[in-house]
């Protein structure tokens, strides 16, 4: 009968023991589970920002497609404006009537 008591006893102190171990494992799951909901949370504003900032760089990738466009556009028109240069800085008196009679009109030599 003492064996069995002391089984007894101790089976019961293993009882209690696992029911400690249990309500540890339960309070870190909660916890864990805060944690992940938090991450989860962070994860969705991420994701906004990301497709935000996705949205911000199509519109800047835009904006530099037409500055590069009009830069090309604006190195035509100084080279053009260079050689009319060119033309005029060969003579001493630029002969205006000669090259632009409708000066109106004439903005670069052609």
């Amino acid at each position: 009968m003492n064996g069995q008591k002391a089984n007894l006893r101790y089976l019961e102190e293993e009882n209690q023991q696992l029911i400690k171990e249990k309500s540890i494992l339960e309070k870190e799951m909660e916890d864990l589970r805060k944690v992940t909901d938090n991450l989860n949370r962070t994860l969705g504003v991420q994701l906004k920002e990301k497709e935000e900032l996705s949205r911000v760089a199509d519109g800047l990738n835009r904006t530099l497609g037409v500055q590069l466009k009009e830069k090309e556009e604006l190195r035509s028109v100084t080279d053009g404006l260079n050689w009319t240069l060119g033309v005029i800085l060969k003579f001493t008196t630029f002969p205006v009537n000669d090259y632009c009679p409708e000066k109106s009109e004439c903005i670069l030599l052609c």
